[in-house]
C-alpha cells in the first residue's frame, strides 16, 4: 500500500511539474491561478497521506512487536520439552 500511495503522489506531482514546463508567455492568469490551486490541493493530499501512512506504520510496528511477543513466548514454553 505505502509504496502504491507514494508512487500515486510521485506521479502527481510529476503531471504537475510537466503542465508548468509546458506554460509559456501566452499561458493566461487564469491557468497560473488554477494550477497554484492544483497544487495547494496535491500539497494537502501529500501531508494527509503522509500522516496516513505513519499511523500505518505505527500499527504495523505494533502487531510485529505482539508477534514478536507470541513467538518469543512460545519459543520459552517449547523449550523445555526440546532435549540438550
Amino acid at each position: 500500500m505505502k509504496d502504491a500511495v507514494a508512487s500515486g503522489l510521485a506521479a502527481l506531482i510529476g503531471e504537475h511539474r510537466r503542465a508548468i514546463a509546458a506554460f509559456g508567455d501566452e499561458t493566461r492568469g487564469e491557468t497560473l491561478e488554477r494550477a497554484a490551486e492544483t497544487i495547494r490541493t496535491t500539497r494537502l493530499k501529500v501531508e494527509g497521506y503522509s500522516e496516513l501512512l505513519a499511523d500505518e506504520k505505527a500499527r504495523l510496528d505494533r502487531e510485529l512487536a505482539a508477534a514478536r511477543g507470541e513467538l518469543r513466548a512460545k519459543v520459552e514454553r517449547l523449550a523445555p520439552a526440546v532435549p540438550v
